[in-house]
């Protein structure tokens, strides 16, 4: 089932990624979509990792030494990889979001100070923080003993573990969820406040079409997911780290949550299809059902 849900993600998200790219406005304005790129991309990358992991793990157990174990033990028996891009998906969506935000409710700051320069660098960041902040911690807390992989299992102290986890949860749920509700909240009221119409100008620098604020409930819907299929997996961590659930870590629960937090690299292309006429429009003229008109995403 996990590896199915990994070859759904790839194909999904991948079908997304050449929707933009063979746009014609997306590629007269390409970083004007980056986010959304940025955002899809991150979820290809999850959903191969999810493919990878549990294709390798269907295979007979290999012995683990040295440092090429190690590397083995983190990248894919320990779904080392898989979870930090998993989690990266949380801060690539804060950057969407952000994005959106500033756009919305900065107008004029967004057309004269959000340079191309800033984007890139949050667009990194949302890559980067992940990355750099979570695989010191997998790599002091990792050992191959006897042959095995022992992924996490070798905390230099409990304090550090505890660390870890509270700062785990808040900086990839927790955080996230609250930036979430603010700033799409902030942007509803903001929207609400000026009356915006369908066709409506705002100020110079600020005009908000209908295609834009469709994204952004677009985007309400993606949020809105990954908060929900995120939550059984992180709440479950949650109550384990505090101590309100003693019982064993790796139980049939831990499992079927894993499986349900993984659906949130495959879902968006689905909401995608769902909410923006053009996305549709543009898979039936790539797959020739229909003949193409010039439309955008994002």
């Amino acid at each position: 089932l996990t590896l199915l849900i990994g070859l759904i993600g790839m194909f999904g998200n991948g079908i997304v990624l050449l929707v933009i790219f063979r746009s014609r406005k997306t590629k007269k304005s390409r970083l004007h979509n980056a986010f959304v790129v940025n955002q899809t991309a991150m979820d290809l990358v999850s959903s191969v990792f999810l493919a990878m992991t549990f294709t390798y793990k269907m295979t007979p157990t290999v012995h683990m030494e040295g440092s090429a174990g190690l590397a083995l033990c983190i990248c894919l028996e320990g779904e080392g990889l898989l979870w930090i891009f998993l989690s990266a998906s949380a801060f690539s969506l804060m950057s969407l979001t952000f994005e959106r935000y500033i756009k919305i409710v900065f107008p004029i700051r967004h057309h004269t100070s959000f340079t191309d320069a800033k984007k890139a660098t949050l667009l990194a960041m949302s890559w980067l923080v992940p990355f750099c902040w979570l695989l010191p911690f997998i790599l002091v807390s990792t050992k191959t003993e006897n042959g095995e992989c022992s992924y996490q299992g070798f905390w230099p102290s409990a304090g550090l573990a505890s660390f870890y986890g509270w700062t785990y949860i808040m900086m990839f749920y927790f955080i996230p969820f609250a930036f979430f509700i603010f700033s799409y909240g902030h942007m509803f009221w903001t929207l609400q406040k000026r009356n915006v119409q369908v066709g409506e100008n705002q100020q110079p620098g600020g005009h908000v079409s209908k295609a834009q604020v469709n994204i952004i409930k677009t985007m309400v819907l993606v949020s809105a997911c990954f908060a929900i299929l995120w939550a059984p997996a992180q709440l479950y961590y949650f109550a384990y780290i505090i101590g309100l659930y003693p019982g064993e870590y790796l139980s049939l629960a831990y499992y079927i949550f894993n499986i349900i937090c993984f659906t949130n690299s495959v879902i968006n292309p689905f909401i995608y299809a769902l909410k923006i006429a053009e996305f549709r429009e543009m898979v039936l003229v790539m797959f020739g059902f229909k003949k193409s008109s010039t439309s955008s995403v994002g």
